[in-house]
């Protein structure tokens, strides 16, 4: 499913590097390479050939292949807050609406632009974030984790999981190919997962007590 729309992105990438940009083209071509090989199969050589640059010509801007995967978090990272942000302030002072807003805007980038966006939560990653993309991730989070308080009525983390879960669901099941037989597009799906969270926000307020805040057992 990832494969169509990285499909798209190939003449961006040639384009970007006759232009000049080399280390903008390696990026772009990570995007397409995540696309379609996941982290899994994510190598620098591959980004490289795809661009049509030596194997060793990406190591001139990215030291190894994590900083050119910090370098994609980054990146994916800076899109899709600026999209949430503006989806949100659109949708007025409504915190439900506004939090609906975000995981249309959330679902349509990760859709769109692909799994691209795993790269910020990988674990073996996190460990060698530089700060920039640090203080994007922490924005970025401390923005959602202000939407579901303020939706939900309170400072939950079983709010916030249960919004996550919803979000990443909807993308799960896209890239199962769930939606194929009711060609939906990124829009359409967008949109599911926006009303989802609206009613899930709207139980919150309603029903306090599906949303605990559970302590760990010692």
């Amino acid at each position: 499913m990832w494969r169509r729309a990285s499909q798209q992105r190939s003449r961006t990438v040639k384009r970007s590097y006759h232009h000049g940009d080399l280390r903008a083209a390696l990026i772009e071509a990570s995007f397409e390479i995540l696309a379609e090989a996941g982290l899994a199969g994510f190598s620098v050589a591959k980004v490289a050939k795809l661009v049509g640059v030596s194997s060793g010509a990406p190591y001139r801007h990215f030291g190894d292949r994590d900083a050119l995967l910090n370098a994609v978090a980054e990146q994916a990272s800076l899109e899709a807050v600026e999209r949430i942000g503006t989806a949100v302030e659109a949708a007025g002072a409504d915190p439900i609406l506004r939090l609906s807003a975000c995981a249309g805007a959330y679902v349509g980038y990760v859709i769109t632009r692909g799994p691209a966006i795993d790269a910020i939560f990988a674990a073996d990653l996190q460990r060698e974030r530089e700060g920039r993309l640090n203080t994007a991730s922490q924005a970025a989070l401390g923005m959602l984790r202000g939407l579901v308080s303020a939706a939900g009525g309170a400072d939950s983390d079983t709010q916030f999981e249960q919004y996550l879960a919803m979000v990443n669901g909807y993308v799960a099941l896209y890239e199962a190919g769930f939606f194929h037989a009711t060609h939906y597009n990124a829009e359409n799906i967008a949109a599911h997962a926006a009303h989802a969270v609206a009613t899930l926000a709207a139980g919150w307020r309603s029903m306090p007590g599906l949303s605990p805040n559970p302590t760990a057992s010692s």
